[in-house]
């Protein structure tokens, strides 16, 4: 074979694999948007009052929680999205990689449209979506052009560990933790207390909260760990710092979740957050 014909061949080939790659990655994109605009279309447009909304008899470590990060609120956007930068720890690779995630959540609501982008190595990266919403879970993972879709339909054992991550992630936005019929909460002491979040069936997630000084929720133990990849340290506590003024909602800038290695903590996800309207 000449050196021209091989060189050829081989550029066909590198444009055949570019050709599929970026439609495996299209098609991944267009899903995102489909979940997102199904769920948006789910949720009233109409911004949520403070003032009109149900209160009911808080501990008070907990309405001083409320107090600290939505006390400035005169309303509340329906739908919220919380945007991460920071680093994941990989199974089997091993070390900490760059990831970047999206979280759309209706306020008043329990389900979720979560992707996520994960550098392995530069140039090649893993994405992820879940899509929960009621009776319905859906999750993809994407790697440069291979696609592995799992939909799986709702049991209690699924539930419990969709409202876990619920759970897990909900204090980057406290007003899901205030605005939701589902979330209820019992003091344990000056500081701290258990939330509970329940589905319309019998799963339900439980996590103990404490909160600091300033009465901002400082970390969030879940009773029961989420064994998200194999291999991977079941994920446990979050860890809140950093509060600031976002949307006129007082919310971390800065987390990190941490699971058990046996007996020692290893942290997962760091870094920073960012908290929006959705529209």
């Amino acid at each position: 074979m000449k050196l021209s014909t091989f060189i050829t061949v081989i550029l066909l080939c590198l444009a055949l694999l570019a050709a599929i790659v970026g439609f495996g990655h299209y098609r991944f994109s267009k899903r995102i948007t489909a979940g997102r605009e199904q769920s948006s279309a789910s949720v009233a447009a109409t911004a949520i009052d403070p003032k009109e909304w149900p209160t009911p008899e808080l501990p008070g470590p907990v309405t001083r929680y409320f107090d600290y990060t939505l006390g400035a609120a005169a309303s509340v956007p329906s739908l919220m999205e919380t945007t991460t930068n920071g680093s994941f720890l990989l199974p089997v690779i091993g070390g900490e990689h760059s990831i970047r995630s999206r979280h759309l959540t209706a306020v008043a609501g329990t389900g979720y449209v979560h992707d996520a982008t994960v550098s392995v190595v530069p140039g090649i990266w893993i994405r992820f979506l879940d899509i929960y919403r009621q009776n319905e879970f859906e999750s993809k993972k994407y790697l440069d052009s291979f696609v592995d879709v799992k939909a799986e339909s709702i049991n209690s054992s699924l539930e419990s560990f969709l409202l876990g991550f619920w759970l897990l992630t909900a204090p980057l936005n406290p007003a899901l933790l205030r605005f939701n019929a589902r979330v209820s909460w019992q003091e344990l002491d000056e500081q701290s207390a258990v939330v509970t979040v329940s589905s319309a069936g019998a799963a339900s997630a439980s996590a103990i909260a404490v909160f600091d000084e300033n009465g901002g929720l400082q970390s969030l133990e879940l009773r029961e760990p989420l064994e998200m990849l194999p291999n991977l340290p079941a994920l446990k506590t979050l860890a809140a710092a950093s509060y600031a003024a976002q949307n006129s909602i007082m919310a971390p800038t800065r987390f990190s979740i941490s699971g058990m290695d046996g007996a020692r903590p290893v942290v997962v996800w760091r870094g920073e957050s960012a908290l929006a309207p959705a529209r």
